[in-house]
Formats: structure tokens, C-alpha cells, sequence
């Protein structure tokens, strides 16, 4: 498989402490990579990195071949790297569908003049916006909610949205932190199919989640954080079974 992204020798460092140390694995076009760990195992610290969100101490993150690091935020976006985020960062008082098209504003960009007056080239465009924001609900089984206030959704909706929003814009690496979070058992299995969906398409996910059970069956690879160090990698079988693994995270000995 072709490699989309690929950490080398990742380190992190805040006041002197490294958050992040050397983390290095590579994630493939239409692979769904998770990230698994403890609170303060490092797995947000790391998506920050990739994101560029924090500077890298050392080590490279290569996209397509390309270095990230060291690049402003809104240039890794526009390579196609697409995150959530583990408190949202949705606008609450817009609808559903409102809060799907700010995403959708660079590929579907609309000239504030053309709007202004209601030219035809911009309401074409903004015609297209719309379908393919309900295309993209529709794939989260939320279409229905539309109109709805994103306040006046459950928090798992909410989730979903979230994740509608992110794939607004184009994907080559779609990176969900917690998706999980909030989300009824029936949602977690709809968000499985999705997201297998997705890589069947070529997308590569990047997974941070402490749902194991989703983290388990979605997975192709699984990287066990530890510390901010790499402690395991390999298939979900492989992590099942990995001793340190099991005594250290998922509660066995």
C-alpha cells in the first residue's frame, strides 16, 4: 500500500518535558490506524504535532512524501489533513446543515459580491454547497436533522456532525480524536461502517479512541502509546495478545 502519512522519529517537548518521544509508524492510503493509551499517554500532543498545532522538538512528519512540519495550519488543511477535535468546536447556535457548510467553504467558495447580488454564478454555487452538505449528512444518518440547532442535538449527533464538517472539504488523511465520545452503541456500530466506508474509498484514518471495542474491529494497525513512547504496534489480534500490552492498558496481567 502507498504510504499517506509517515511519523519519523516524532518528539515532543513542553518546559523541558517530552510529551512525545520518538514516536515513529506510517499510516497507508485507505488504512484506518488507531491510536490507544492512557490520559497522558501523549495521543493528543501527537495529533497536535502532526496538525500543527505544536512544534516538533526532532524527528519529521511526512505527508504524501512532503514534509509537514514546521508549515502553517491552514497549509497542512490545504494538503488535505482533516481532524476533529475532542471538545468539538462546533458553532452551537447555527443548524446542522449551517454548521456542515463552513466546511464546505473552499471547495464551494461563494464571492461575497456574486452573494450579495444573488448573481446566478453564486447561487449555482451555492446550490451545490447544499447537496453536497446533505450528501455527506446522509452518509452519517443524520439528514433529518438538518434545520435542526446544533444545541438542540445529543452530544453523539453532535459527534457526527463534527465528522460531517471534517470530510466537508476534501480527505487524503482524516484524523478523528474520540469520535466515540457520547455516542449510543447503535451509533458506535453506524460509525463503524462509516469510517470502513471511508477507507474503502482511499482515505487514511487516524484513530484516537478509548472505545476498544471500536478500536478493535475498525482497525487494520493499532499503535499502543505509553508515556509518550511507542510501547506496541501491530493488528488488532497482535495487540490483543501482547502481553505488556494487556498487563498495561486493557486491564490484564
Amino acid at each position: 500500500m502507498t504510504v499517506q502519512l509517515e511519523l519519523d522519529a516524532v518528539s515532543v517537548q513542553f518546559a523541558g518535558l517530552k510529551a512525545v518521544s520518538d514516536v515513529s509508524f506510517t499510516v497507508a492510503k485507505g488504512e484506518i490506524c488507531a491510536v490507544i493509551g492512557p490520559n497522558g499517554a501523549g495521543k493528543s500532543t501527537l495529533f497536535n504535532a502532526i496538525g500543527g498545532y505544536v512544534r516538533l522538538a526532532s524527528g519529521r512528519v511526512l505527508f504524501g512524501g512532503e514534509a509537514l512540519n514546521g508549515r502553517p495550519i491552514h497549509e497542512i488543511a490545504a494538503a488535505g489533513v482533516r481532524r476533529t477535535f475532542q471538545n468539538g468546536g462546533l458553532f452551537l447556535d447555527m443548524t446542522v446543515i449551517e454548521n456542515v457548510m463552513v466546511g464546505l467553504h473552499q471547495t464551494h467558495p461563494i464571492p461575497l459580491v456574486g452573494a450579495a447580488l444573488a448573481l446566478p454564478s453564486a447561487r449555482r454555487r451555492e446550490r451545490e454547497a447544499i447537496e453536497k452538505a446533505r450528501e455527506l449528512l446522509a452518509l452519517m444518518g443524520i439528514q433529518e436533522q438538518e434545520d435542526v440547532l446544533l444545541r438542540n442535538l445529543s452530544s453523539g449527533q453532535q459527534r457526527m456532525v463534527e465528522i460531517v464538517r471534517a470530510l466537508a472539504s476534501p480527505a487524503k488523511l482524516l484524523m478523528l480524536d474520540e469520535p466515540a465520545v457520547g455516542l449510543t452503541s447503535l451509533e458506535v456500530q453506524r460509525l463503524d461502517g462509516i469510517l470502513k466506508q471511508l477507507a474503502r474509498s482511499g482515505i487514511a484514518i487516524l484513530l484516537v479512541e478509548h472505545v476498544l471495542d471500536l478500536v478493535m474491529s475498525v482497525s487494520d494497525k493499532v499503535v499502543v502509546l505509553n508515556s509518550g513512547e511507542r510501547l506496541a504496534e501491530g493488528t488488532p489480534g497482535e495487540i490483543r495478545s501482547n502481553p505488556a500490552v494487556l498487563e498495561a492498558y486493557l486491564g490484564h496481567s
